[in-house]
């Protein structure tokens, strides 16, 4: 600790006392008989300069994704969406949940028969779609994603893998 400040009274005794030099250093300790430092001799720098710069690394490919939004087409998209998933006021249901319930009924009679419907028209509509798109086309394609959900049953991955039928 530092000293107390001069004319400073009523210190405890560790802040009066004077600061404990520190030790002094341990003596080097003595070479053997015959034994001598060599002598000194000149030091020789070499500076090596490499005026090659390494080659950059190449960047990382920058892959263009615009296509797949100008595909999405978002708005076109939403709007298609909304007015197939809507049910109609009269009938209850939607373009979609109609397309559910045709696929739900193919597959009571054969399940595979159901899964080959539903993908062969999520398939065209996609392919239609992509090769000409139309006010109709995206419609179609959301019906038939969303729609073909009716083929799918919560069993079928444990049948696929295991064989194992309810």
């Amino acid at each position: 600790m530092p000293l107390a400040p001069p004319g400073a009274a009523n210190l405890p005794p560790w802040r009066t006392a004077a600061p404990v030099p520190p030790p002094p250093p341990a003596p080097p300790p003595v070479p053997p008989m015959g034994w001598a430092p060599p002598p000194a001799a000149p030091v020789e720098v070499r500076v090596v300069v490499d005026f090659d710069a390494p080659e950059p690394e190449p960047e990382a490919e920058q892959r263009d994704f615009g296509w797949l939004w100008k595909w999405l087409r978002p708005w076109r998209t939403a709007i298609a969406t909304a007015v197939v998933v809507i049910p109609f006021p009269a009938y209850g249901h939607s373009f979609t949940s109609a397309w559910a319930a045709t696929l739900h009924n193919a597959r009571a009679e054969s399940l595979s028969a159901a899964y080959l419907v539903a993908l062969a028209a999520a398939g065209g509509a996609f392919l239609v779609d992509l090769r000409r798109p139309a006010w109709w086309t995206r419609p179609a394609l959301v019906i038939a994603v969303i729609g073909g959900t009716g083929a799918l049953g919560w069993y079928d991955p444990v049948t696929l893998v295991t064989g194992v039928r309810p």
